[in-house]
C-alpha cells in the first residue's frame, strides 16, 4: 500500500475504510476496522469469504449477498450487521460500499467504510427493554426530545424535535448540541452540563437560542436532566424542547406596533395564532369602546352578538384556520351593547417554515357608509318597482352598448326570450330585436349612430314584422361634468295611434 493510500485509510479515527481488488482476490481495510472487531491491528486482512467468524450468521450471509450484487449490478448498499468482537461481545456495524470501475467502466473492485454503532445500538436496546414507557411517550411527545451522550453528540431525537430545528433525525445523529447551539449561548450551556456531571445542580432548564437547518434562529425552553447507572455513573442527557419563537417574536412585534400604530386611524389589533388579542391600539379602543387592557386575552369573537350574521362568521373562520386573507363587512357590537357595521380585514403573519405566529386585523366603522348604501337600496328597490310595472319599456346601456338595465315591459315589447334577455352578452338580444324589425339596416344604423355620438338624442318610430309600431327615444344620462355615463332608452308601443 502506497503512502497516499495509507494516510488515506489510517486518518480517520472513528470510520474504517475498505477495499476490495476483484482480480487478485485482494481485500485491505484501515486499522481503525481491524479495533472495531479488536483484531491485532497489523493482522492480515482475512478475506470475505473466511470473515464468517466476525458476524453472526444472518449478518454474514447478508454481507455475501451485498457484495455480489454489487458486483453484478454496480448499485451501492448500506448494511447494519452484527459483528463478533474478539471479546465476544456483539458489536453493531454501518456498512457501505460501492462498486470500483476502471477507465472503460468495468467493475474491477468494490471499496467502502464501516461505521461503529455500538453504542448507539446498545442504547436503543437498552430503551426499548427497560423503558417502553419512555419510548412511546419520547416518539409522540408534542415538544422536542433527545438523548444526547456525554459528549455532547445526538443519539436520539424525536419526531417533534426534528421538525422544530428542521433537520431529519438521520442528520441529527450526526450532529453535536454544540454545532446547532448559538454562539452567544455555546459557553453558559457546556458550564450548566458541567454542573450536572458534577452533581451541582438536578436539572437545568432556561430559555436558549438554537440555528434551525435554514439558518434562521429560534429560541426554545430548554429542560436537561442526567441519566446515570446504577453505580451512580453518567450515561446520558435527557433534554426536553419548547419552541417559544412564536411568543418571543410576538413581543418583539408588540413593541414595534406600539411605536406606529397608536396613532392610526383604524382600528389595529394583533393577536397570536390562536386568536388571542396581544395589542390593540387607541382607534380599537374608540371604536369598539372596549380599553387595551380590557381585550387583552380575549377573542375577538366577544365584538360578535345576535344581529352578527353566522355566514359571515364562518367564512372568517375559514379564511383564518387555512391561513387566507380575510376582507369583508360584518355587523359587530360595542361594549354598550350598540352596534356597528365593521369594515374588517385579518392577515394571518407567517414565519419563515411557513407556519402562522399571529394575526393583524384592521377595522374601521362604515356605519354611515352602510346606512346611506341601504337607504340607496331601498329607494332603488323602490324605483324598479315603478319601472317594472310601467307600460313603457326602459333600457339602460353603457357608452358600448352593454345592458346595464332593461324592465320586463322592455322584454314583452320585443319579445326577447328569457334565456337571450339573461344571457350577459347584449350581442345576442341586439340581434333578436334586429330580427324582429321590417327594417333591419336602418334600425342598426340608428343604433350606430348613437354609440358614435354620445351625445345624441334621437327619437325613432320603429315597425315590427308582427304589424306592431314602436316610438323609442334615446337620451344620454351626463355626469355634472357633463361626460356620458349611460344612455337611457323609453320605447312605447303607438300601434293605431297618429305619429307626428
Amino acid at each position: 500500500m502506497d503512502a497516499i493510500t495509507k494516510n488515506h485509510f489510517y486518518a480517520h479515527p472513528e470510520l474504517g475504510f475498505w477495499s476490495w481488488k476483484i482480480a487478485p482476490d485482494l481485500l485491505i481495510w484501515s486499522e481503525t476496522v481491524s479495533r472495531f472487531f479488536g483484531l491485532p491491528e497489523r493482522e492480515d486482512v482475512p478475506k470475505w469469504d473466511q470473515q464468517a467468524r466476525l458476524y453472526t450468521p444472518k449478518s454474514f450471509a447478508l454481507l455475501q449477498a451485498a457484495l455480489s450484487d454489487c458486483v453484478k449490478t454496480g448499485e451501492p448498499f448500506t448494511l447494519l450487521l452484527e459483528g463478533i468482537h474478539s471479546s465476544g461481545k456483539i458489536i453493531y456495524l454501518n456498512v457501505y460500499g460501492a462498486a470500483e470501475r476502471d477507465a472503460s467502466g468495468k467493475i474491477i473492485g468494490l471499496f467502502g467504510q464501516f461505521i461503529d454503532r455500538t453504542e448507539r445500538e446498545n442504547l436503543k436496546k437498552a430503551l426499548e427493554l427497560s423503558c417502553d414507557k419512555f419510548t412511546l411517550s419520547f416518539e409522540h411527545a408534542p415538544i422536542g426530545m433527545a438523548v444526547v451522550s456525554i459528549k455532547g453528540k445526538f443519539l436520539e431525537a424525536n419526531a417533534s424535535l426534528s421538525k422544530l430545528l428542521g433537520y431529519s433525525r438521520d442528520e441529527l445523529l450526526q450532529l453535536t448540541f454544540q454545532q446547532i447551539t448559538h454562539a452567544d449561548e455555546l459557553l453558559e450551556d457546556l458550564e450548566r452540563l458541567n454542573q450536572l456531571l458534577a452533581e451541582k445542580i438536578l436539572e437545568d432548564s432556561r430559555e436558549k437560542r438554537y440555528i434551525h437547518k435554514s439558518g434562521s434562529i429560534i429560541w426554545v425552553r430548554v429542560s436537561t436532566s442526567l441519566a446515570r447507572n446504577t453505580e451512580g455513573e453518567p450515561l446520558y442527557f435527557i433534554s426536553q424542547m419548547l419552541d417559544i419563537t412564536q411568543s418571543k417574536n410576538s413581543v418583539a412585534i408588540l413593541r414595534h406596533a406600539q411605536m406606529g400604530l397608536q396613532e392610526v386611524s383604524q382600528g389595529v389589533v394583533i393577536s397570536d395564532a390562536n386568536r388571542k388579542i396581544l395589542y390593540s391600539n387607541k382607534a380599537f379602543s374608540f371604536i369598539t369602546g372596549y380599553s387595551a387592557e380590557e381585550i387583552l386575552g380575549k377573542d375577538c369573537k366577544l365584538l360578535q352578538g345576535p344581529q352578527t350574521d353566522p355566514e359571515t362568521v364562518k367564512r372568517i373562520s375559514f379564511s383564518l384556520r387555512n391561513g387566507m386573507d380575510f376582507h369583508g363587512e360584518i355587523l359587530n357590537y360595542r361594549k354598550n351593547g350598540l352596534t356597528y357595521w365593521n369594515e374588517l380585514s385579518v392577515l394571518p403573519v407567517h414565519d419563515e417554515h411557513g407556519n402562522i405566529t399571529n394575526f393583524i386585523g384592521t377595522s374601521s366603522d362604515i356605519s354611515t357608509k352602510v346606512r346611506a348604501r341601504q337607504i340607496l337600496e331601498e329607494k332603488s328597490a323602490v324605483l324598479s318597482t315603478i319601472l317594472d310595472s310601467s307600460a313603457t319599456g326602459y333600457m339602460v346601456t353603457d357608452k358600448v352598448g352593454n345592458r346595464l338595465y332593461q324592465n320586463q315591459q322592455c322584454l314583452n315589447l320585443y319579445n326577447i326570450p328569457s334565456d337571450i334577455a339573461e344571457d350577459p352578452s347584449w350581442i345576442h338580444q341586439l340581434e333578436w330585436v334586429a330580427n324582429t324589425v321590417k327594417d333591419k339596416q336602418t334600425f342598426l344604423s340608428r343604433i350606430s349612430l348613437v354609440k358614435e355620438n354620445s351625445q345624441e338624442q334621437t327619437r325613432d318610430i320603429i315597425e315590427l314584422k308582427n304589424g306592431r309600431i314602436l316610438e323609442r327615444i334615446s337620451i344620454p344620462i351626463l355626469m355634472k361634468d357633463g361626460s356620458f355615463y349611460a344612455r337611457l332608452c323609453s320605447i312605447r308601443d303607438v300601434s293605431g295611434q297618429p305619429i307626428a
